[in-house]
C-alpha cells in the first residue's frame, strides 16, 4: 500500500500547481506513514502549497481515512519544468 499512497500524495501535490498552469516535476518527496491503510477503504487526499520560489515550490499533503485519521503525510519540493519537457517524457 505504501507505494500507492506515496503516488496519490505526490500526484495531488503536483496537481495543485499543474492545475493552475504551472507544470512541475517532483524533485524531492518525503512520506511518513502514520497508520496502516485498509484495503477497500477509499482515502481522502488533500494538498496545499507552502512556499513559492520559482522555479522551486514546496507543498505538503495528507491522506485520511473516512473517520479523519491521518494515514500518511508527505512533503515535496517541486521544480517548474517547460511544457516541451513534459511532452518528451
Amino acid at each position: 500500500h505504501g507505494g500507492i499512497l506515496a503516488t496519490l500524495l505526490d500526484e495531488t501535490m503536483n496537481h495543485v500547481l499543474s492545475h493552475n498552469g504551472e507544470p512541475v516535476a517532483t524533485a524531492e518527496l518525503t512520506v511518513r506513514y502514520r497508520e496502516p491503510a485498509r484495503v477497500g477503504v477509499p482515502p481522502r487526499v488533500e494538498a496545499r502549497l507552502l512556499k513559492t520560489r520559482p522555479p522551486l515550490y514546496t507543498a505538503e499533503a495528507e491522506t485520511t481515512d473516512p473517520q479523519g485519521s491521518v494515514v500518511a503525510e508527505a512533503s515535496a519540493k517541486l521544480m517548474r519544468v517547460e511544457a516541451e519537457e513534459i511532452d518528451r517524457a
